[in-house]
């Protein structure tokens, strides 16, 4: 890392209790940042590099180190992820997560917490890890920016900080005050400086004409293809695009999409999932039996179809299939499947359940086969489509 990167830099280490930590002493050998040991109330600096203590947690909360005795037992301690989570809810798009060489799968949903906050996330090339499960874990989530080697990371790190989305340099946006603030109040003001004019758009659905798309250096015939039946969202999405140097072609239905598209022809989909007529899933299945190769990307308003546009991401099977395919699992396996999905190891499964690992093993296998998972990073996006996980937790 250079001298001044302009962030700080946390390590956090699976270190045994008991174990006496010389890795502060370690990286000061190879940075002109300071680096100490983080301790309980110690204050975030730019370019410091801070190290977690031995048989401790730590979390930050408004800039701050909070370290505190570990509450799980010591088989089910994931330091790593505790500390992303904390990181992701205090820095949002300004966090950035590493995840390198080590066994398990610390870290993962930690990073997957990162991701959805807006921050960077970047895991270390597999192929020269020492131990690849964390790193394997961690790319199975389908969440990870960047894979690197190790030497590569701090350009894309300097890269990163220098955009506007992170460093808040964008146009009209006062220091020290985030977007979504600034547009609250405006909106409250009546101000509508930011708003497409064919529609009124909620705030947090803005992005203001800084953080848009750059338009291409010549004329493009990349076509981008908008498909949505709500006409103001058509004009708002040709309005946007078409300032910005791209064709666009908007349609109403699936059907007089498909009517209309050439397969070949250069260019980029962007659908709703709620149509009348084809929906925006069976849009693009038909794409998909077509052979046409044009990449898409689904966009939706609406909340209760959460599960489908998950489904979307993880790509692979139908959301009919993958429910019906879980639903065939007996009680005991959902349970286990769900525990899984949030990163417990089988013998931690078997301590909350009050089952042997062993018969966990068994179940796992049974689960795999059921829901022709092929690997666990396919189980893993599986329950993240279902977003088992989340009704698990919502359960009393």
């Amino acid at each position: 890392m250079p001298a001044r990167p302009g962030a700080a830099v946390v390590v956090i280490q699976h270190l045994a209790p008991e174990h006496e930590s010389n890795m502060a002493e370690i990286i000061s050998r190879h940075t002109e940042m300071p680096v100490e040991q983080a301790a309980n109330g110690m204050q975030v600096e730019r370019d410091h590099v801070y190290v977690i203590p031995p048989g401790v947690s730590l979390q930050i909360t408004s800039g701050t180190l909070c370290v505190s005795e570990p509450k799980a037992a010591r088989w089910a301690r994931l330091p790593v992820d505790l500390f992303f989570r904390s990181l992701a809810e205090d820095l949002e798009q300004q966090s950035v997560c590493i995840v390198l060489s080590g066994t398990g799968t610390d870290g993962t949903l930690g990073l997957r917490a990162i991701k959805e906050k807006g921050g960077l996330t970047i895991v270390q090339d597999p192929k020269e890890a020492a131990y690849d499960g964390m790193p394997r874990s961690a790319i199975g989530t389908a969440a990870v920016d960047l894979v690197l080697a190790v030497r590569d990371m701090p350009e894309a790190i300097r890269n990163y900080f220098s955009q506007p989305y992170v460093n808040g340099r964008t146009t009209g946006l006062p220091p020290g005050e985030r977007l979504e603030d600034v547009l609250d109040r405006d909106l409250a003001a009546g101000e509508d400086r930011y708003l497409p004019k064919a529609r009124t758009w909620p705030a947090d659905s803005i992005v203001p004409e800084s953080q848009r798309m750059a338009a291409p250096d010549e004329p493009t015939d990349t076509v981008i293809f908008v498909v949505d039946d709500d006409e103001a969202t058509r004009n708002a999405w040709r309005s946007l695009l078409q300032d910005k140097g791209f064709p666009v072609r908007a349609f109403a239905t699936a059907e007089a999409f498909l009517d209309a598209y050439e397969p070949g022809t250069p260019g980029c989909l962007v659908t709703d999932v709620v149509l009348p007529g084809m929906n925006g899933l069976e849009l693009q299945s038909r794409l998909r039996e077509i052979g046409a190769t044009i990449p898409v990307i689904v966009a939706t308003a609406h909340q209760e179809l959460r599960i489908a546009a998950r489904a979307v991401l993880a790509g692979a099977i139908e959301v009919a299939d993958l429910k019906s395919l879980y639903e065939e699992l007996t009680p005991r396996e959902q349970e286990i499947m769900a525990l899984i999905v949030q990163g417990c190891a089988n013998k931690e499964v078997g301590f909350r359940l009050g089952i042997s690992q062993r018969t966990v093993e068994g179940h796992r296998a049974q689960i795999m086969r059921k829901m022709k998972a092929h690997s666990f990073a396919d189980l893993v996006r599986m329950g993240e489509a279902l977003d088992i996980a989340r009704d698990t937790a919502r359960r009393p």
